[in-house]
């Protein structure tokens, strides 16, 4: 991920103000999505995904509000980052969810068509469970 440098001084014009706290915004976004890929490959713990979607909102409402640019962009920022967690954790919690249900049909000896139609898995992750069993 590349991100570029910006500089906000107190006395910039507004509109080198907003673009500099739009580019913000999106590298905000930046960092939440590539938090929430660590988190889906179980590189970033579930409460540290949420503390640095927690201090990206903080910051950047931090930097919004010193330079008075658009206060509407703090709400939009805030709602940005809850989303990205709410999505993720619940994609984790339907998976966990799948990989369960694939352990059960395991044991009660269902064919893995069945159980990939049932649990949406695919075969090699079917398999893998299988050798936990």
């Amino acid at each position: 991920m590349t991100i570029r440098s910006f500089k906000i001084k107190k006395n910039n014009d507004d509109q080198a103000k907003q673009a500099a706290i739009l580019q913000a915004r999106d590298i905000a976004e930046k960092i939440a999505k590539e938090s929430a890929e660590l988190n889906k490959a179980d590189k970033l713990i579930d409460d540290d995904f949420k503390r640095v979607l927690i201090a990206i909102s903080n910051l950047f409402e931090h930097l919004n509000n010193r330079y008075k640019v658009d206060e509407k962009l703090n709400e939009r920022v805030k709602t940005m980052t809850e989303l990205i967690f709410d999505d993720t954790a619940y994609k984790r919690g339907e998976h966990k969810k799948a990989v369960e249900m694939a352990k059960k049909m395991l044991l009660k000896n269902k064919p893995i068509e069945e159980i990939i139609e049932f649990t949406g898995l695919t075969k090699k992750e079917i398999l893998s469970i299988q050798k936990t069993l």
